[in-house]
């Protein structure tokens, strides 16, 4: 067996494992999101929940600062009907009037911060609703993710087995080039050669669709040396019954001019 059949033993097992990790791959990838997104809703939860803490506490101080303008008005009030000259009862009036401007203003901050944290609890009633419906769509994403798993695990493991028998039979050179071309172009790493007109022996990469030279294609088919496009630089291959039985069966002449 030639170096390039070995190759493309070698390249169709790991088409099939890069099949089923992807697979693979799509169910952890949704299941990331949605872990994701649990986690900003979650981030959110306890922003808001800080802020209807610091608004309930503001409203709750206000409220009786509120009380305490109450009071003092209120003791200000029996000292002014009490009061001897109308000197004294002005200057109370004055003082019980600035009180309850100061009042009216802690007063209206309360409401602002009570009206505030109603909001807020609001917005936390909505999150905790999306938190459940997220946690929900989390739960399917992490059965499914494992589900996957379980799918591939025996095929996938069978795979590898078979590869690392043909890894082994491969020649260490063919195998290091063949390694770094799928590290840099994936699936992309072999292609194989199409015939464009048999009579006229024109041949084409698969990858690239770029012409290839005739004696390049024959020194293929006639020794099955590892053979790159210069175009790309893809390891190529001929697939079984793609080329004519006369291209098979001698080497391309040239074409004429």
């Amino acid at each position: 067996m030639s170096v390039t059949e070995q190759l493309v033993r070698l390249f169709l097992v790991d088409k099939q494992i890069w099949g089923l990790t992807s697979r693979r791959r799509q169910a952890d990838q949704f299941l990331g999101e949605q872990v994701k997104s649990l986690q900003g809703l979650e981030a959110q939860r306890a922003s808001i929940e800080a802020q209807l803490k610091l608004a309930a506490a503001q409203a709750a101080e206000r409220e009786s600062e509120a009380k305490r303008f109450e009071a003092r008005i209120a003791q200000l009030a029996d000292q002014m009907n009490s009061s001897q000259s109308h000197k004294q009862y002005k200057a109370f009036l004055s003082e019980i009037n600035g009180l309850k401007g100061e009042k009216s203003a802690v007063e209206s901050t309360a409401l602002e911060a009570l009206t505030r944290a109603d909001e807020l609890r609001k917005q936390l009633e909505q999150l905790n609703t999306q938190r459940e419906e997220r946690s929900k769509v989390k739960g399917l994403a992490s059965t499914e993710a494992q589900q996957r798993a379980d799918e591939i695990r025996e095929r996938l493991e069978a795979l590898k087995a078979e590869r690392a028998v043909l890894v082994g039979k491969v020649p260490a050179a063919a195998q290091a080039v063949y390694e770094r071309l799928v590290a840099v172009r994936g699936e992309d790493a072999m292609a194989k050669i199409e015939e464009i007109d048999s009579k006229r022996h024109e041949y084409s990469c698969a990858a690239c669709m770029m012409s290839l030279p005739v004696d390049l294609v024959s020194g293929l088919l006639g020794h099955g040396n590892l053979t790159k496009c210069a175009s790309c630089g893809c390891i190529l291959y001929v697939e079984e019954g793609s080329l004519s039985p006369v291209t098979k069966g001698k080497k391309p002449a040239a074409a004429k001019n």
